[in-house]
């Protein structure tokens, strides 16, 4: 399957849309069922942040409004630091190749192995009981990053 380069470029940003979509509602939903079990007193489960700050936001809830907002920020900082530079050098990569470009060539060797040590990286928080609460912040932060990221794809 050959794309052009605006097809190529809109595939990208499709691609980090739909992954930056998904982290961020796992994301969410770690620090909404982190909430869940500090209502219910179940303290069995592991919420270092939420235990931390719900004293002095003035309870659980507003902790995890804090945590939301926290993750959004940290996202957005992600991208304007590290993402909107990587997204400029992959629509310029894109640009270079020529016009149709086969589908595969619009992702390099060091991309996939970036994203397969991410892929390791999330999986490793499952596998070394990261706490749910910080597993949330940084899913969400992540995904709001991609989803930020995924719009310089679609203004190019």
């Amino acid at each position: 399957m050959k794309l052009t380069h605006v097809q190529a470029t809109f595939f990208r940003g499709l691609l980090w849309l739909g992954i930056g979509v998904w982290l961020l509602f796992i994301g969410l939903g770690f620090i909404g069922e982190t909430l869940q079990a500090h209502m219910m007193l179940m303290h069995q489960v592991d919420m270092p942040l939420l235990q931390w700050l719900a004293p002095f936001v003035g309870g659980s809830e507003r902790a995890s409004v804090l945590l939301v907002v926290m993750a959004l920020c940290l996202g957005y900082l992600k991208n304007r630091l590290a993402l909107s530079r990587s997204c400029q050098k992959i629509c310029q990569r894109i640009m270079l190749l020529s016009n149709p470009v086969v589908w595969y060539r619009v992702f390099r060797w060091q991309y996939l192995l970036l994203v397969l040590l991410m892929m390791g990286l999330g999986m490793g928080m499952k596998w070394f009981h990261v706490p749910l609460d910080v597993r949330g912040v940084i899913d969400a932060a992540v995904g709001s990053a991609l989803v930020n990221g995924s719009l310089s794809f679609f203004s190019q």
